[in-house]
């Protein structure tokens, strides 16, 4: 299972999240703690938002540990914003390309929260009906360039992990704590999802709650 980080707030390295934290995202991809697979050697993927509307894109079919590039990149590129999907630049036949291309289809760059409710009660819907009782997992973030939305969800399984952190106008969204001090990081309820737009405090919102019942 892919660990990830998403982040809004001011201006910093990359590397205060990505590379230089004592659990990392580098060192969970071959150490993780709280995923259904300790190690993830599929490759990686990174996004920026900086001076230009569109996100900053590296993609990498090598794991993470093995890019001798990734910390020099971090070190020296900085961002007000992380996410973890972008808005018109995911391209790809897995299936969390095709979940965000359905977002993106039903309004997501208008109402992202409203958008994922819909796409993911169909999806609901469709694993759990006609004698169906297929998993579905759902732990992502998205962004636009100004606010960040995370969501924590399942149907007829049990959530993937997600935590956050926040400090004023601050917020960092992981997958598993980045330190070992976990006190510092809060886990997100499942059915639940971060709210974190520019200007405004953020919110925890219940994400889907009758769905998650309905299903199990």
């Amino acid at each position: 299972m892919c660990r990830w980080i998403a982040y809004r707030g001011e201006t910093i390295p990359l590397e205060q999240y990505v590379t230089a934290p004592a659990h990392s995202l580098v060192v969970q991809s071959q150490r993780s703690l709280e995923s259904t697979a300790a190690t993830n050697g599929d490759g990686f993927g990174m996004g920026w938002y900086g001076e230009h509307p569109e996100p900053g894109l590296y993609r990498e079919v090598r794991p993470a540990w093995s890019d001798e590039n990734l910390r020099y990149l971090c070190r020296h590129i900085q961002s007000h914003l992380i996410p973890d999907e972008f808005y018109g630049s995911r391209i790809g036949t897995t299936d969390s390309e095709a979940v965000f291309l359905a977002i993106l289809g039903a309004g997501g760059d208008k109402d992202p929260v409203g958008a994922t409710a819909r796409v993911l009660t169909s999806l609901t819907e469709m694993v759990s009906s006609k004698g169906y009782h297929e998993p579905l997992r759902f732990t992502a973030a998205l962004a636009n360039g100004r606010d960040l939305y995370a969501f924590r969800y399942a149907a007829n399984d049990e959530a993937n992990s997600l935590y956050y952190r926040a400090s004023g106008d601050n917020v960092v969204i992981v997958s598993e704590p980045l330190d070992a001090n976990h006190a510092h990081w809060k886990p997100v309820p499942r059915g639940h999802a971060i709210v974190a737009r520019e200007g405004e405090r953020l919110a925890l919102e219940p994400f889907l709650a009758k769905q998650q019942v309905a299903a199990e």
